[in-house]
């Protein structure tokens, strides 16, 4: 059964978020991004196969891979400017192992601290993503991509839950929160958009993980501290960050023309 939903919840939501994109633009894309398609479900699985504390804890240290992420997004972006997208991975890649490693050793904060500096790091990263100027017209996207995508993300999770044992809370974590989502969607922004498509997904993308922050911190503290059960704690920590997203979104439509957002 679980193995059912990991093959089917993940990509079903990736597929939902890439026609959404296609819908309403890179800028609604990017903010839907950072909904918690894959962190979120493989939070869930952390729970139901290694325990409530375990997954609590892994949740403050997503937190922290969130800060990896805005340092992903950062090289992704600025590297895009001049080289293509194989060697622009290489560099978010690099960028986010480092900021990883950093903050692998930090001591728990207990969820509000994780939050702040998750908060602090996504408002510095957006700060130093290039903002687009000129948006070259975005390529029709092959029929494959939307597959590739959903097995890609399915991978993802099968592979972060089959290591969680063996790694701990803090390590599960932060991969947890790896840019998988991100990853593949940018890779196919910059090879179909260019370095302006990519640039204006990120920001928004940026922006849109302050509400999986905020998913985390309520998560942790509901399992955790609170000690209410899985289902209730992901529908108060879905709650918040639908609220938040929602109100991104509106902000959004209140200014359709701003392709810097």
């Amino acid at each position: 059964m679980l193995l059912t939903l990991k093959l089917l919840l993940v990509p079903a939501l990736i597929a939902a978020v890439t026609l959404a994109s296609r819908r309403w633009g890179l800028r609604v894309g990017g903010i839907l991004t950072g909904l918690p398609m894959v962190a979120g479900p493989t939070l869930c699985f952390y729970a139901i196969e290694q325990g409530n504390d375990f997954a609590a804890s892994a949740a403050r240290s997503a937190m922290l891979g969130i800060a990896a992420t805005s340092a992903f997004c950062v090289a992704y972006a600025r590297s895009a400017r001049y080289v293509g997208w194989a060697v622009s991975v290489l560099a978010g890649w690099g960028a986010l192992a480092l900021v990883a490693l950093a903050t692998y050793g930090m001591r728990d904060l207990r969820g509000v601290g994780e939050f702040a500096f998750a908060s602090v790091a996504l408002l510095a990263a957006r700060r130093l993503v290039p903002v687009p100027s000129v948006m070259p017209a975005a390529a029709a996207p092959p029929r494959w991509d939307v597959p590739l995508r959903m097995l890609s993300s399915a991978a993802a999770v099968i592979l972060f839950t089959a290591v969680a044992e063996r790694v701990g809370p803090r390590f599960s974590g932060i991969i947890s929160a790896f840019p998988v989502v991100t990853l593949i969607l940018v890779v196919f922004t910059h090879a179909q958009g260019g370095s302006g498509g990519v640039a204006l997904f990120l920001r928004n993308v940026l922006r849109g993980l302050h509400g999986f922050a905020l998913f985390c911190v309520v998560f942790s503290a509901a399992l955790g501290a609170l000690h209410w059960n899985l289902l209730s704690a992901v529908a108060l920590a879905l709650a918040a960050q639908v609220v938040l997203q929602a109100f991104m979104l509106w902000r959004l439509s209140a200014a359709p023309q701003a392709t810097t957002a």
